[in-house]
């Protein structure tokens, strides 16, 4: 609490906030969290902070949650962003809304065009949005009361916090504790961020205490000072009420007075807001009962409505209040503290609140205030079947749908759904907006919805549509088994009514079914049909198509019928134009050619995906743009470039939360586990996982058993791991799935079981062998001669090992024939052939060094150690000396992209970016970006 104008006992506190301002004016970034009880004096911690911030030339942009807009999308973030954008001109309003900030657009400039379709990418825009104001000078960010901030802004907020590094920014928030809002996930991510320092300012002291006595009443007596410390806790703002009470009765802060404090003293500020209330005349109570159900839409013309009273006499009454400092008098109309603001509100009784808010809500309908604004007030009325209410709920949800906040259309549409306006098919209306909101949300409640706006629905196309969104709820939910039974049910309602949705359904079904062998039956007896309806054509088959033609590949179909399938469903590139890259369907078109090893096919196809995922600011769409990276470049054994995509693909999934994408990203990177020191933390959190049993019935699950069984047997568990590998292999066979790039299980078994079961292990390869060569796979086909060769041993292995080269002689698999080299290479030296073994090995160590296979250039070493050979230590520089991640930067930076740029399309930080090209140059020994291209190798493109 202010004395003379300065705070009482907080230098700590605010050489927190001096040193925060001086590292932000550094561009280094941090947050602030004043946490503490109400009352304790954050409201004017921050202000001066805001003050101080100021006086350094920082702009200062300001928010302040209310109880009021708790279901008000990014309703603190506008607060913040929206009179920046006002007051800009037309170049400086382009400026800031330049490149990945043009995502934000939905949320602080309604007239923007572009409207995202994920939360994510409005966070990405704001974030971006924050960069770019901040890069016009120094930015203080200040948000009060963000406990009772909406869910979006307390995203954007976490999301900020997290990546200030290297902004010119700070970050200050106050959080009420022992409030229940406070109490929340979000919260505790906001107060975990890195960059987050907690300040919790302690109760005054004595001294303090005794400052603001002084202040008040004239010099203390010590035991008049103990009285005030006792009876208020030393929170500043009960000191401040304790002190306005025993001044308005003329107390003296002598020894004798101590005795009364507790007699005369507020015991709450309920008790004293509402005494210094009951000294006004009656109209002042009607203004504070207004001012308290307006909250931050108290305009003094509104307060006078609703209190009924003229303007003059609602001034009047302002005036009043503001003398007793129950109000300050500024527009709108605001009360002294939040506690004051309570304490009114409270005091009226439930069925007066509602009431007020709806008389509110309809004043502001006729003012033709925003829809929102309406919304916020009707959401705290009772019901009363009124339709006009249930159309402003839903056109209010529509626009937070626009902005991305599922999370407040949501709060609107179950208020509008009580409203019990409505009945028939425009209930199964709304249940079906609802049901979507959730699904966007990601709230269990969609199931719910979803399924009673079905039953209501009679039309059966329509319920074919409701269905398909609900089976994708289950399916994104990882409910597989009720997913696929709803599918079921619907196509057999649907029964060709519109066939362009039936093959959409069919397309979503098949990749649902084809993966589970418990569906293997169904699927083939369906498949004639399902063909029947790709060889329709049209848009609708894209996806259809793309499944089967990956079934095929996987089964040892006809490669020219998949090479048709494959066209059809990618259509020309017209699949990425029209579903943009978080096409579900384009992820089974690349795999497809990945799997019968048409690499450049398959980059062919995904192209463009980072492009697109830039421009939409999807990470969804960016994690599957690694995806296709890592599945590419770990074919090609190009393994450094492929550690960057796989990690990044496996931070982003986890980040965004949506696991699902995890295990197809495990297969597709799995050489990157097996040969790459760097990613051992991604193999421990593949062995951490907790596989469920119906998971483990599945080609996911199987993908992640297969790769976590050939971790463990490197890792010297080998019973678990050939246990892991013959569970997996069960489950691909009996889902009919053979080829070996999509799953590789035998070799790998066999050459586990060789100290146990010789025969077996030839069973195995063999089998191997006669599926890679009729689906004329020579890479697997070579891989299959490698692991025949291991096992024979001898004269007749170093035959097949010799026959295995022979294969990858015109195969675009480095690895592969890495790995054969040292193969035969310590076959030759078991073979007491130590000179004849040096030079596959060398030649295997090179090869293993370009493709960045780690662990198995360590074995050649160590083979041709024993073969009497001196390998020279490999130099670690230039281009192989850099991390993955650099190398990509790095790259990046070559082909012109300034680091705004990278980060924007890495989903990072520009300080990120700054971090890796300084290490960049001092590896490469440049000085600028005009030298990288000369100075990265051939094997960083891409």
């Amino acid at each position: 609490m202010p004395a003379g104008g300065r705070l009482i006992e907080r230098d700590a506190e605010l050489a927190e906030v001096d040193e925060a301002i001086a590292a932000a004016l550094t561009g280094d970034g941090r947050a602030i969290v004043i946490e503490g009880p109400a009352g304790i004096g954050k409201t004017a911690l921050l202000e001066e902070a805001a003050r101080r911030a100021a006086d350094h030339g920082m702009t200062v942009i300001s928010a302040q949650g209310a109880a009021l807009e708790r279901d008000f999308g990014f309703g603190a973030v506008r607060q913040l962003f929206e009179p920046v954008i006002a007051r800009a001109d037309a170049g400086l309003r382009n400026r800031l809304l330049a490149g990945a900030a043009a995502l934000a657009g939905p949320v602080v400039a309604p007239d923007a065009d572009q409207a995202p379709t994920q939360q994510s990418a409005v966070m990405h825009g704001l974030y971006w949005l924050t960069a770019n104001l901040a890069a016009l000078g120094a930015l203080f960010i200040v948000v009060d009361d963000v406990h009772w901030c909406d869910v979006a802004t307390l995203q954007f907020l976490v999301y900020l916090a997290r990546r200030l590094e290297g902004m010119a920014v700070t970050l200050v928030v106050a959080v009420r504790t022992g409030d229940p809002e406070a109490d929340t996930p979000m919260m505790a991510e906001l107060l975990a961020a890195p960059a987050a320092h907690v300040v919790r300012p302690p109760p005054l002291t004595a001294a303090g205490v005794s400052e603001l006595i002084d202040a008040r009443l004239g010099p203390p007596d010590p035991r008049f000072v103990d009285a005030c410390l006792q009876a208020t806790g030393g929170i500043p703002f009960l000191v401040g009420e304790l002190l306005r009470v025993l001044s308005a009765d003329g107390v003296k802060p002598t020894e004798a007075a101590a005795a009364r404090i507790a007699e005369t003293g507020p015991g709450t500020v309920a008790h004293a807001t509402m005494l210094r209330l009951s000294h006004l005349p009656a109209s002042a109570a009607s203004v504070a009962r207004a001012v308290a159900v307006l909250d931050r839409h108290a305009r003094l013309d509104r307060v006078a409505t609703l209190a009924g009273v003229d303007v003059g006499e609602a001034r009047g009454a302002v005036d009043a209040l503001a003398g007793m400092e129950l109000v300050v008098p500024t527009q709108p109309l605001r009360f002294s503290h939040p506690l004051v603001r309570q304490a009114v509100y409270d005091d009226m009784s439930v069925v007066a609140r509602a009431g007020a808010h709806d008389r509110v809500a309809t004043q502001l309908m006729v003012e033709g205030a925003p829809v929102e604004e309406v919304a916020a007030h009707l959401l705290l009325t009772d019901p009363a079947g009124r339709p006009d209410v249930v159309g402003t709920l839903r056109a209010a949800a529509a626009g937070m749908l626009a902005r991305s906040a599922p999370t407040s259309a949501v709060a609107y549409l179950r208020r509008a759904l009580g409203e019990g306006a409505l009945r028939g098919a425009e209930r199964a209306g709304l249940l079906h907006e609802l049901g979507r909101a959730e699904a966007f949300a990601r709230d269990p409640q969609a199931l719910d919805h979803l399924t009673a706006a079905r039953d209501l629905t009679d039309d059966p196309v329509a319920r074919a549509r409701i269905g398909w969104e609900l089976a994708e709820f289950l399916l994104f939910s990882g409910e597989w088994t009720a997913a696929q039974a709803l599918l079921r049910d619907v196509l057999a309602e649907l029964d060709g009514r519109d066939p362009g949705l039936q093959a959409r359904i069919e397309g979503a079904r098949a990749a649902a079914d084809a993966y589970d062998p418990t569906q293997t039956a169904d699927f083939d007896a369906r498949l004639e049909r399902l063909r029947a309806l790709v060889d329709r054509g049209g848009p609708d088959a894209r996806m259809l198509a793309l499944v089967l033609a990956v079934m095929a590949v996987c089964r040892g179909g006809d490669r020219r019928d998949v090479s048709t399938l494959i066209e059809r469903g990618l259509d020309g590139g017209g699949l990425l134009r029209d579903e943009g890259s978080e096409s579900l369907a384009l992820v089974q078109g690349v795999c497809a050619l990945v799997m019968i090893d048409d690499l450049a096919g398959a980059e062919a196809a995904c192209a463009g995906v980072f492009d697109d995922a830039r421009e939409r600011g999807s990470v969804l769409g960016y994690v599957s743009g690694c995806f296709y990276r890592t599945f590419i470049d770990d074919q090609r054994g190009r393994l450094r470039v492929a550690e960057t995509y796989f990690r990044s693909a496996i931070e982003r999934s986890l980040e965004i939360g949506v696991p699902f994408a995890l295990p197809s990203v495990i297969w597709a990177g799995k050489d990157v586990l097996l040969e790459r020191s760097s990613v051992a933390d991604i193999a421990a959190m593949i062995e951490s996982i907790e596989l469920e049993p119906a998971f483990l019935e599945t080609i996911n699950g199987a993908w992640v058993l297969m790769v976590r069984g050939r971790l463990r047997i490197m890792d010297g568990r080998r019973e678990e791991g050939i246990a892991d590998l013959r569970m997996g292999g069960d489950v691909s066979d009996r889902a009919r799935l053979v080829n070996p790039t999509a799953v590789l299980w035998r070799s790998p078994l066999a050459l586990a079981l060789v100290p146990d079961d010789r025969e077996e292990a030839r069973r195995l390869v063999a089998d191997e062998l006669d599926i890679a060569r009729q689906l004329a796979l020579p890479r697997c086909e070579g891989t299959a001669l490698r692991a025949a060769g291991v096992i024979e041993g001898g004269s007749a292995g170093i035959e097949l090992l010799q026959e295995s080269l022979r294969v990858f002689d015109g195969v675009d698999a480095p690895l592969e024939r890495a790995r054969t080299l040292v193969e035969l290479g310590a076959a030759l030296r078991r073979g007491n052939q130590r000179a004849a073994a040096r030079e596959p090995l060398t030649a295997g160590l090179e090869l293993a060094h370009v493709c960045g296979a780690e662990r198995l250039a360590a074995r050649a070493v160590e083979e041709l150690h024993a073969s009497g050979a001196r390998p020279r230590r490999q130099r670690v520089s230039g281009p192989d000396a850099l991390t993955s991640a650099e190398a990509r930067v790095a790259r990046m930076a070559a082909d012109g992209m300034t680091n705004k740029e990278i980060a924007q399309a890495l989903f990072v930080t520009a300080k990120t970016v700054e971090n890796q090209l300084g290490v960049v140059y001092r590896k490469l020994e440049v000085r600028s970006r005009d030298q990288l291209g000369g100075a990265l190798s051939s094997e960083l493109s891409g």
